[in-house]
């Protein structure tokens, strides 16, 4: 089964303010959302955990 996570679960995953967020997703610096209703986004995991991979791996080319 997937696992999805909400802009909430987000907050606490990493402490990124929902609006800081957005603005990522807007300018195509962050995973886009699953939207499940008009008021309801939910993030897979796997995307999450890619893009912190990604991050991670662009921090280290960057410290070299």
């Amino acid at each position: 089964m997937k696992k999805f996570l909400s802009i909430r679960d987000l907050r606490e995953r990493d402490g990124i303010a929902p609006s800081t967020r957005w603005q990522w997703i807007k300018y195509g610096l962050y995973p886009k959302p699953i939207k499940f209703g008009p008021r309801q986004a939910r993030w897979p995991i796997e995307a999450i955990e890619a893009y912190e991979q990604t991050r991670i791996a662009e921090s280290k080319v960057d410290a070299a």
